[in-house]
């Protein structure tokens, strides 16, 4: 696949989301189920998802 921004090594994205907390159990289903789909697609590497601990509901 040819680049259209000619920057030719892996890129890190670090995307934030404040969920409700009755919402984060699914939040996280859903999180999964693309990560596994974009899985499948050529260049992707891996995703992980970080919780936070404190009583800010931010997932990163």
């Amino acid at each position: 696949m040819q680049s259209k921004t000619d920057i030719d090594e892996p890129v890190t994205l670090i995307k934030s989301y404040t969920v409700p907390a009755v919402e984060a159990e699914y939040f996280i289903d859903v999180y999964r189920e693309n990560a596994r789909i974009m899985s499948t697609q050529p260049g992707f590497l891996h995703s992980r998802l970080h919780r936070a601990l404190g009583p800010v509901r931010r997932i990163m």
